[in-house]
């Protein structure tokens, strides 16, 4: 057989790759785990893509949980991930102080966000800094101050509901859900009015966080790299343009808490301007306040409002169990100006339907950690950088702990409440977050008004 320079030139690069792919892999779990099979370079993302896309990479999860153990090692490309999908195994996890958010997850997030930080993508000394600066500010006497502005924005909201379907229209309901989520927020946290329910054409700030949202989704979830990031240059615009209009808006907000008289009008960022770290006496920087500003209106605007929208879309699918809720709430609460915080706490049917919908529809399907020394985890020892990934979406449907796991059955959380202990929350564990969570008070007055 002839060698040419041709078969040499294919071949070397070739060679010098396998050599490279291999000799970068880091030290895996001893014992090994088992897992799909892989291709060289790709591992199992080309399964992935052609099983519908990195977005639904969870019903992939799914499908290869049923084949193989609890714990197993999935590739994406050069990187090993360990799959979690036991409910018990994720708990354990996430309360493991060697453990924080990933590392490349933080770093890429925190690009494509075009932010400084936040709480959310704080670890170590920082994070508990902030987290004991912020919690005060969550106290049951802090969230009951919410419950009007909430209760204001929800009655515009069920107006416009109430005036669309007495003209028969149809309804988006994640994207009104979305408006009065952007609304609350603004008002409860921020001190703002963003009337993104009273003009949601055209709002300017619903706009920006939207084009920031699916910007940084987009990229995170792209696998290796996001070419369209090189060639649709107006794309590339809008993103950027959105994020300096949210920090510009930030820093509005910032100066005006800094320079007011009474911080306590101005929702959460006032109260956050004059918080204190208990052992140093310092407070939040501009900066520091800007990265939570951002944060609060990009990752609590989206999973908050999701997660409203999931519950009234199965409510509107199950109409007995609505039936049933609505009876629950006006035995608590008979009229509006009866709507308390301590009310809303009391409705455990509420508390029930509100677990039952976010075990369907977590608001993430996947939560990750990665351990910063080496650990022994499930009888097998992981080294320093292992990433785990719990997928939420498969752990809530474990037929084990939930039974017909694809009905939507709030009774099932009436019967044991301890099984909300076994749901998998977004940002739950060592690295759990705070925040105003209008669900439940949002609910309560529509079925109080209706």
């Amino acid at each position: 057989m002839e060698i040419t320079a041709a078969t040499v030139f294919l071949t070397v690069p070739i060679c010098i790759a396998v050599i490279v792919h291999f000799a970068t892999r880091k030290a895996g779990p001893s014992p090994p785990l088992s897992g799909p099979p892989t291709l060289l370079f790709f591992g199992n993302t080309l399964q992935i893509l052609s099983n519908g896309g990195i977005s639904r990479a969870h019903h992939w999860v799914y499908d290869m949980a049923q084949r193989y153990s609890s714990l197993f090692e999935v590739w994406l490309g050069p990187s090993r991930h360990v799959i979690v999908t036991d409910a018990d195994q994720a708990r354990k996890l996430l309360s493991l102080a060697p453990c924080s958010r990933p590392k490349a997850f933080r770093q890429k997030a925190l690009k494509y966000l075009g932010t400084s930080g936040g709480l959310f993508f704080m670890e170590g000394d920082e994070w508990s800094r902030h987290r004991r600066m912020l919690s005060p500010l969550f106290t049951a006497t802090r969230l009951r101050e919410h419950v009007p502005k909430i209760v204001a924005h929800t009655r515009l909201f069920i107006e416009q509901l109430d005036a669309m379907a007495d003209g028969d229209q149809s309804l988006d309901i994640d994207d009104k859900v979305q408006d009065l989520t952007l609304d609350i927020l603004g008002d409860t946290h921020l001190g703002m009015q963003f009337n993104a329910l009273a003009h949601p054409d055209g709002n300017p700030v619903k706009a920006a966080v939207r084009t920031r949202l699916e910007g940084a989704l987009r990229r995170h979830l792209s696998v290796g790299v996001d070419f369209r990031t090189w060639f649709d240059r107006a794309e590339v615009k809008r993103f950027n343009q959105a994020v300096d209009y949210l920090n510009r808006l930030a820093m509005e907000a910032v100066h005006k808490c800094r320079n007011s008289t009474d911080q306590s009008s101005l929702g959460l960022m006032g109260l956050m301007t004059e918080a204190r770290d208990e052992h140093t006496q310092n407070k939040f920087t501009d900066d520091e306040l800007v990265a939570e500003f951002n944060q609060f209106v990009t990752a609590g605007y989206e999973t908050t409002s999701h997660s409203i929208a999931w519950a009234v879309y199965l409510l509107a699918k199950h109409p007995e169990a609505q039936d049933k809720l609505a009876a629950a709430v006006l035995a608590a609460i008979p009229t509006e100006s009866e709507l308390t915080y301590e009310n809303v706490r009391e409705i455990s049917y509420l508390t029930s339907v509100l677990a039952e919908s976010a075990r369907i529809f977590p608001a993430t399907t996947v939560t990750g950690r990665e351990n910063n020394e080496p650990m022994e985890f499930m009888g097998h020892s992981f080294p320093t950088g292992t990433v785990f990934l719990m997928s939420t979406w498969t752990i809530h449907r474990d037929p084990r702990l939930f039974p017909q796991p694809e009905l939507f059955e709030p009774e099932r959380f009436e019967r044991d409440p301890k099984l909300r202990d076994r749901l998998v929350h977004f940002g739950a564990g060592q690295c759990s977050r705070v925040a105003v969570r209008p669900g439940p008070v949002s609910v309560c007055v529509g079925h109080v008004r209706g």
